[in-house]
């Protein structure tokens, strides 16, 4: 009996144990074996060579996108091809004559949030889509987000956006991209910012910038939500105040017709006027308003003029885009009643 110590192979491998104890000698023992081990093998090579055409077969069957790098994958480029390699088989692409980005051409970019109880909500998603070659946007993955509330709102607004599509030697092609979203909602917190060289005083929202550029004449303070580089940037939401001062020296005007032109001008260049203020006397000066909707852009206008013979004109524009006006309504108002000069200092 074919067996180990005379234990019987019955009930761990009943099939094998039968083959085997047919045999008459080790020999025929080695040979049967042998046979086992090859036919297990060719079985095992069979199903390795199924497997990796399946695979294969798989990876083509999905639909090609180019994803577009300037010199080396970034970071962004490295969460993008994780989002979508699942879906598609992902082909880099680089600056060429062959080579033309989509370009957007319809949709909105939303900037404020509200909760389903109509509470301002805040924060930043990152999403990456597909530009198919037909401009559609599809299969958008939410990348990076401070507030998952905010991803439904963001993955709706693209559904509608729509672009002329990528072309690869004057072919239509699809291509990822990739869409920052930050929703804004009105600042709570600010710090009293000093307005150099004359020691004024500012209300400034605690994350936003400053900036000053003075010259000749003209003193000129920006503050920012958007970082301007020191005011070589534009900005959309802010508050810049100038103050011109020998009016009469450089215009020929008073500082009051200096105002009163500007304001006449700028009626005349806005879409609309939302409205004036009359002339108010504020200590060493009177002030005026108007507010506007210039292009995109709802824009106020406070302007003032020196009286007791106070050649110093002052404008302060605040403005933002129509969208997030009632966002940054109350700031700009908080913002407005600045002071311009430290007169403690200048007695000194």
């Amino acid at each position: 009996m074919c067996g180990v110590a005379g234990v019987s192979w019955f009930g761990l491998a009943k099939s094998v144990d039968t083959m085997l104890c047919r045999c008459k000698s080790a020999e025929t023992d080695s040979v049967m074996l042998l046979g086992v081990a090859t036919h297990t093998m060719k079985t095992i090579l069979i199903l390795l060579a199924l497997l990796a055409s399946s695979v294969i077969s798989g990876a083509a069957d999905k639909p090609t996108i180019y994803n577009h790098v300037d010199k080396e994958p970034t970071t962004l480029d490295t969460l993008v091809n994780a989002a979508l390699a699942p879906k598609f088989a992902i082909v880099d692409i680089r600056d060429s004559t062959d080579y033309v980005r989509p370009k957007y051409s319809a949709g909105h970019l939303p900037r404020t949030a509200r909760t389903q109880t109509g509470e301002p909500l805040g924060g930043y998603v990152l999403i990456t889509y597909v530009v198919t070659a037909e401009g559609r946007v599809v299969e958008p993955v939410v990348l990076k987000t401070t507030d998952k509330r905010l991803n439904s709102i963001a993955t709706k607004a693209i559904e509608d956006w729509r672009f002329a599509p990528a072309t690869l030697k004057g072919v239509a092609v699809a291509t990822t991209a990739a869409q920052e979203f930050t929703f804004e909602t009105t600042p709570t917190a600010f710090v009293s910012q000093v307005l150099e060289p004359t020691g004024g005083k500012v209300q400034r929202p605690k994350d936003w910038f400053y900036s000053e550029r003075h010259h000749g004449p003209v003193y000129d303070w920006t503050l920012t939500r958007e970082d301007t580089a020191g005011g070589k940037k534009p900005y959309t939401t802010g508050v810049r105040i100038q103050t011109f001062t020998g009016v009469k020296d450089g215009t020929g005007k008073t500082a009051r017709q200096f105002v009163l032109d500007f304001v006449a001008e700028k009626k005349k260049e806005a879409n609309k006027v939302m409205k004036t203020c009359d002339e108010k006397e504020q200590g060493l000066f009177t002030r005026i308003c108007l507010e506007t909707e210039e292009g995109e852009d709802h824009i106020l206008y406070s302007l003032f003029w020196g009286t007791s013979g106070l050649d110093v004109a002052v404008v302060s524009i605040a403005g933002t885009t129509k969208e997030l006006w009632d966002t940054y309504a109350t700031t700009f108002d908080k913002m407005g009643a600045f002071e311009l000069i430290d007169m403690k200092r200048f007695e000194k």
